[in-house]
Formats: structure tokens, sequence, C-alpha cells
């Protein structure tokens, strides 16, 4: 099983014979670099080896560069990665009906999750059910309605308390500075598995920007953010219960999780296949049943 190795307190990386070598005060540890998924460096301190830079692309692991507030800053990719004709092509013929199309179920799919994971934490009653269900109900091509701002609101209420707002400025407040950390782990993800299948992350279906790389990427993780929300509810819980946990606490639980399993349409699979198979079916307008996650069943 490949690991995601998280890079805190180390002085130097490089490679020797296929091997990751982390080197530290106390020694060193050696990881096959073809047994890594996913290699998160924290330490702005660190120093690392071209070669070992070389070796990780070559091996198509995951590579997040974080900023001195520890968060997700850059995501190395190869220039000769998959590259399929086909598939660019199809991506520069996607119209304003697709792409219209394709961001209604993309929200009618973000907002059944989050319905989901608020019934699997007994955090919603029937009248808040109702809502949720209404607004599914409601998308329209393009979310001209704009439910996923109204469905949104409730389900961070819902999840985190009535006094949380989601702010991605906001570095103060702990639970926003945890979930643009995960979120920005989750995107990498999703941006690596779009590169493999050929698709220009830079062309989006939704969102739009001169300055964002990762158009496409954005796009569709919308679908999977429950994953990370997951994540903190459950750390906020163990927080409130034990009192002593820390920030290294919450990303051991973060990576567990998106090295774990999960169960849709009662097929139970990979986080790292449901994020493959998500991008397939988002992008081909298939069933949304598909991308549903069912955590009751799990």
């Amino acid at each position: 099983m490949k690991k995601i190795i998280d890079v805190v307190e180390c002085d130097y990386l490089s490679v020797f014979l296929g091997n990751l070598i982390i080197k530290k005060e106390q020694g060193k540890i050696s990881i096959p670099t073809n047994n890594i998924d996913t290699i998160v460096f924290e330490n702005t301190k660190t120093t690392i080896s071209i070669p070992l830079i070389n070796k990780l692309i070559a091996e198509k692991v995951n590579i997040i560069i974080c900023d001195d507030k520890h968060i997700p800053l850059a995501q190395i990719m190869p220039f000769n990665s998959y590259f399929n004709n086909k598939v660019f092509l199809s991506q520069l013929n996607w119209d304003d009906r697709y792409k219209a199309i394709t961001w209604k179920n993309i929200v009618k799919s973000k907002i059944q999750n989050q319905l989901n994971l608020l019934k699997h934490f007994n955090l919603i009653g029937f009248d808040d059910i109702k809502k949720m269900e209404n607004y599914i109900l409601s998308v329209k091509v393009a979310d001209l309605s704009n439910c996923e701002a109204h469905a949104a609101k409730l389900y961070y209420k819902l999840l985190f308390g009535n006094e949380f707002r989601r702010e991605r400025s906001d570095i103060e407040d702990e639970t926003n500075i945890m979930l643009n950390y995960g979120y920005s782990v989750l995107l990498a993800f999703y941006s690596r598995s779009l590169i493999n299948q050929g698709f220009d992350n830079r062309i989006g279906v939704f969102h739009k920007s001169f300055n964002n790389p990762y158009c496409l990427a954005c796009d569709i993780m919308e679908i999977a953010r429950v994953i990370v929300d997951y994540v903190i509810y459950l750390y906020k819980e163990k927080q409130s219960n034990y009192h002593e946990v820390s920030w290294g606490t919450f990303k051991k639980m973060l990576f567990e999780k998106l090295d774990e399993h999960v169960k849709v349409k009662n097929k139970t699979i990979k986080l790292r296949d449901y994020i493959d198979m998500s991008i397939r079916k988002v992008l081909e307008n298939q069933s949304s049943e598909e991308v549903i996650i069912d955590w009751d069943s799990k």
C-alpha cells in the first residue's frame, strides 16, 4: 500500500538507490519512492535535492509544497505527463450548454453529499432535511438560482455551529485554517488524477480565472469536499473530549482518511479510485448516484 508522507521535521531530503532518504538530527529514514503516493513538504527550511524531485516525478508521486503557515502553496507536476489530443480537443469543444449542465450536476451531487454527511452525524432535523432536498431539486442549469451558496450556508451552520462563517481568508479561525489546508490537499489529488487522465486543468466548467491553473480540479472536487469536512468534524469532537489534540493530529486523521475506502452505490472503493471515477462520471454527465457517498453503510 502506497504511503502519504508529511515532511515536517527534516534538514535534507535526497534519493539513493530508488529510496527517499530523510536526514534528521537523530539519524536518517529510508523509504522506497515507489511506495509513496503523496509527499507534503511543510518545513520551509528543508533542502530537497533535484535528483529526488526527478525521481518522485518519474514515480508519479503527488508533490505538494506548503508555505510558512503550513498551507499547501504549490504542486509539482511533470511537463511530459499523459497527454491525449482527443481528450484535449473534447475540452476545447465544451460549449456553454455542456458546461451549464455539468455544473448543475456537480452542485446537485455536492449538496446531496453534504446532506448525507449531516444525516450520518445526526446533525439535521426534518425541516432542514426538507430545505436541503429542496435545494437539490431547485438547482437550475449553471446553478442560476445559487442553490450551492444557500445550501452551504445551512450546511456549515449545522456542521460547525451557528457562529461559524466560512471565510477562506480567515487565518485566525482554526476551522477555516483546517478547511483551507484540507481542501488544498484534496485539490492536489484531483489535479493529479485529471492530468493522468489527459485533461488540461486550466480549462474548467464553472471556475474561470487567468490566475488559476486548477480550474477543472476546483470544479470537480466540489462533490468531495465533504471528505475533508468529515475529518474536521471528528477532529473537533476529539478536541472537545480530550483537549490535547494538535495540528499534527488533524493532519494524521486527514491523511489516513485519504488512504481509506468510501462506499458508493453499495460498492466499497479506495478514495483514490473514487476520485478517478468521479472525474469520469462528472465529465461524461453520467448518473449522479455514482458519486454520492453512503456514509451510513460504511
